[in-house]
Parts: C-alpha cells; structure tokens; sequence
C-alpha cells in the first residue's frame, strides 16, 4: 500500500509493504516494511522488519529488525549486515557490514561503520564507535546515555555511564 511501494516485486512472495516507496526495489521475500521509503533498497535482503521513514533505506542484509526514523539506514553505498536489531531514530544509521548488533536508544551505535555483536543501550551510546576497519570494533558492550559515545577500542570493551543525579527534598 502506497505510491510505488513494492514495485520490483514480481513473484516474491510473503511481503508486505506499507508507506510511499517502501520496498520498491525490493527483490526479497518475507520482508514487513512500514513507513515512508522503509527497505526502499533493499535488493535481495529478505526476513527483515522495518517501522518507520527511511528505515532500513539502503540495507540489504537479512534477518533484520529497524525501529525508529532512519534506524539501520546505511549510506548509498549499501548496508549489508544482518542479524541486526537498531532500535531508536538513527540507531545503526551507517552501518556497512556489522552483524548481529542489538543498539537500543536514539543514535545509538550511529556512526558506527563496522562492528559486530556489540550491544549498545542507551541514546548515543556508542555513537561514533569504530574499530580500524573491518573485522574490528567487535563484542562491545555499553550501557547508559552517551557511553562508549567516541570509542575507538578494537574491541572487548564494556562501559557503564551513570549520572549522578542529587535529589532536594522538601520539609
């Protein structure tokens, strides 16, 4: 349902497609993409769920779930990771190649280029974290707002963000 939404599709089956352009270069099966131009790239990637505009625009990966604005994104020269689950406006935005990734929070993981089983909770944790290249920046782990927001570790790091916060209590 939409203007040109699925619009490839010629005997794929097991799709569904709701929003103006969503999947309409799609060539896979068994995708769910909701909103504005969700998957509206996304080649043979199949078994995906993406809710929200953008989401997942350029990925053509499989066994994804994009939730939020622009989550899972990628840049024009393409997503391909799978496995992934980006949760939160622009989580995951430029992901290339990582694979089985769980960002959680608003640009949660959103520069991160490469990268893979990372686990990333909390808005911007992880934002711009990224290893040397590909095969790095792998099994990290960050909780709590802005943690591990500019982490250039190759990988195995774990942080925990916590906020101080003061409480005034009334008589």
């Amino acid at each position: 349902m939409g203007h040109h939404a699925g619009s490839s599709l010629v005997d794929q089956p097991d799709n569904t497609f709701i929003g103006t352009i969503a999947g309409r270069f799609s060539l896979g099966t068994a995708n769910t993409f909701v909103g504005a131009a969700a998957g509206t790239n996304s080649g043979n990637g199949s078994h995906n769920v993406y809710m929200g505009p953008y989401t997942g625009y350029y990925a053509t990966g499989s066994f994804n779930l994009y939730l939020g604005r622009e989550a899972g994104r990628g840049p024009s020269t393409g997503n391909s990771g799978s496995y992934n689950t980006f949760a939160g406006v622009q989580s995951g935005f430029s992901n290339t190649t990582g694979e089985s990734n769980s960002f959680f929070g608003a640009n949660s993981g959103k520069n991160t280029i490469y990268g893979s089983q990372n686990s990333f909770f909390g808005a911007w944790a992880g934002e711009n974290s990224n290893g040397t290249g590909p095969g790095t920046n792998i099994k990290n782990a960050f909780f709590g707002s802005f943690s591990g927001y500019s982490n250039k570790a190759n990988g195995n790091s774990f942080w925990i963000r916590v906020r101080k916060q003061y409480y005034h209590r009334r008589r």
